[in-house]
């Protein structure tokens, strides 16, 4: 008995032990079988799955960008169409400051024709008053406003196409945005106001009197000078706020067109007081601040003595200047052709060291920086005896200095102050101060 049930109990392990094989085997089976459906299959789908699903997703980015465009374009649109039922304002430009006792206002209005009426409005934010007046010319877009009739300060101004009856708005479109300008009595309220004054100077055009130094400051004659004038009215004044110079760079030719445009206060750019520029610009120059002398310059080479070896040969000038002027008259006297294309005083010394001039008429001061170097030399004496008479003529004076150019309507009150100062005790000790420190280098 005890032998069958040990054989029946081998034989049940046996049994199990094949059942629990088949088991593995079956899984092992599924489980290659997935693996290999998966692979081949399955893999692939989900892959290519995704990959529909990426290319939906840039869809809809592609969407959301072409949704966004369209409706910058139609935002774009609508304000073409608000702006061409509106007068867009041309002058006085928004934040302009100006100095005059007219007013000169400019729009344009795609409605407009020729019985087209206009409301010209103002409000004076110093003092709140309003303003209105009908442009009385049909058709027109401007206008002219005394500015008696609405006084200075800071304003706001627009334009609407209409007509004004009495207190009553026949409005015919949509009116403007809204502008802002300010309106000053002189220069001297103007700088008074904003405490800050705008100088404007050509750095590149002298070594001695304005500079770029190689801190990339502003440095020279003409810096420290207006500086210290700025500080003595400062101090005259009493101001709790003091006035701040700040410097404007430009090139020579639009010193004097910035300053007729109103685009500077001051020009300080060892400038040639000269009755031409005063008619040309409208500007007043200043007292004298520096006498200036003129000379020729000549690259170090064997030259026939003065005046003999001018002649055939040529002159280079800076464009726009009294040395231009100079040679000009001297041509006529030496028989020497004058090239004026020159718009910085160390381009014309490269052009005079690679022969393509023979001379240079030059600042003696800015001459003298460079006749120390191994290359140039100065070629005869000053021509101070020469030109006296030219001088005269086109200068209303034997000789030539330098002065502060400002424009002449309205500028008294500046002009004045600072001709005070430079007239003064301490401002002539100051120039002198400043001579030998910038021309004598001591």
């Amino acid at each position: 008995m005890e032998m069958l049930l040990k054989s029946a109990t081998r034989l049940k392990t046996k049994h199990v032990m094949a059942l629990v094989f088949l088991v593995l085997q079956f899984l092992w089976m599924m489980g290659a079988t997935y693996f290999l459906v998966e692979k081949t299959q399955l893999s692939p789908l989900v892959d290519r799955v995704t990959l529909l699903r990426d290319q939906v997703d840039e869809k809809d980015k592609d969407v959301d960008i072409f949704k966004a465009k369209a409706n910058k374009l139609e935002d774009n649109f609508n304000s073409i169409q608000q702006q061409r039922n509106q007068p867009a304002l041309l002058s006085p430009a928004n934040e302009q400051d100006i100095i005059s006792s007219q007013l000169n206002f400019s729009w344009s209005y795609a409605g407009n024709n020729e019985f087209q009426r206009y409301i010209l409005e103002m409000r004076n934010l110093d003092d709140g008053k309003d303003y209105s007046f009908n442009v009385t010319n049909l058709g027109l877009e401007s206008m002219h406003v005394p500015v008696y009739r609405v006084g200075y300060g800071e304003f706001l101004w627009r334009v609407t196409p209409g007509h004004r009856f009495g207190d009553v708005d026949l409005v015919q479109g949509g009116g403007s945005n809204y502008s802002l300008f300010r309106v000053f009595s002189s220069a001297w309220r103007k700088v008074l106001k904003k405490r800050e004054i705008l100088v404007a100077t050509t750095p590149k055009m002298s070594g001695v009197f304005a500079r770029v130094s190689a801190n990339n400051e502003l440095v020279g004659f003409d810096i420290d000078l207006i500086k210290w004038v700025i500080d003595e009215i400062n101090y005259k004044e009493n101001l709790d706020v003091p006035i701040k110079v700040s410097f404007v760079s430009l090139p020579w030719d639009q010193l004097l067109p910035k300053l007729r445009d109103q685009e500077v206060d001051i020009v300080v750019s060892s400038m040639t007081a000269t009755k031409e520029r005063e008619v040309s610009f409208n500007v007043v120059f200043s007292e004298k601040y520096f006498r200036a002398h003129e000379l020729f310059v000549v690259k170090k080479t064997p030259v026939n003595g003065f005046p003999d070896g001018l002649k055939g040969g040529v002159v280079g000038v800076i464009d726009n200047t009294t040395s231009e002027s100079t040679a000009i008259y001297l041509s006529k006297i030496y028989g020497f052709k004058v090239n004026s294309k020159f718009k910085y005083y160390g381009d014309m010394l490269k052009a005079l060291e690679a022969g393509e001039i023979n001379f240079v008429v030059a600042d003696k001061v800015d001459a003298m920086v460079h006749v120390n170097s191994e290359w140039f030399e100065i070629y005869g004496p000053d021509l101070d005896e020469v030109m006296k008479e030219f001088y005269k003529e086109s200068f209303g004076h034997e000789e030539q200095y330098y002065a502060f150019a400002l424009r002449r309507e309205l500028s008294d009150e500046l002009l004045n102050k600072i001709n005070e100062i430079i007239l003064s005790p301490r401002g002539q000790a100051k120039l002198s101060q400043l001579e030998k420190r910038w021309v004598y280098g001591a």
